[in-house]
């Protein structure tokens, strides 16, 4: 089950469906860049349907790192390459016309500070082996800590997942 997990993990950092931003931080809320960030989730999430690694690559900072639960972290975007493009020779991730897909991801936090934010959220994934099998489950919470680039443009610089409950096969 352990790559299960990385599946469950990469889906989720970024993966937004609904904003949900709190009002009671200090941290500012320069609409300009909760608006810039939000989209970052939507371009992350586009990437994942599309089931192309190398959109999912360009949404993240030079020096990425991933941190799963119960996983040694992987840094750098060539590991994580590898790792997207296994995941996505094995599995297949759908969404329907209603934006309903395999992934739910609920947005419960963004939040901004000068050149850094972050997304806190929380997940339910399902996604179907392309050999066959049942297709797989598993909830958890994430947060994506974002970074704004040179050009002024935001990327995923830290993706950390934490499973709530072991992975299950769908009923």
């Amino acid at each position: 089950m352990k790559i299960f997990t990385i599946i469950v993990v990469l889906m989720v950092a970024g993966c937004i469906k609904q904003a949900n931003v709190r009002k009671d931080t200090v941290m500012s809320k320069q609409p300009e860049d909760i608006a810039a960030i939000k989209q970052l989730s939507e371009d992350w999430s586009a990437g994942w349907l599309s089931g192309d690694p190398e959109t999912l690559l360009s949404l993240l900072s030079d020096e990425p790192v991933l941190i799963m639960s119960s996983e040694d972290p992987i840094i750098g975007k060539e590991a994580i390459r590898e790792l997207y493009q296994y995941v996505f020779e094995n599995y297949t991730f759908a969404s329907d016309e209603n934006y309903t897909r395999t992934t739910d991801v609920e947005q419960m936090e963004v939040e901004v500070d000068g050149d850094l934010g972050y997304i806190w959220s929380k997940y339910t994934n399902t996604e179907t082996p392309k050999a066959g099998g049942e297709t797989l489950e598993d909830h958890g919470q994430s947060v994506s800590i974002v970074r704004r680039q040179h050009d002024g443009s935001w990327k995923f610089a830290r993706l950390i997942i934490n499973r709530s409950q072991p992975s299950t096969d769908s009923q």
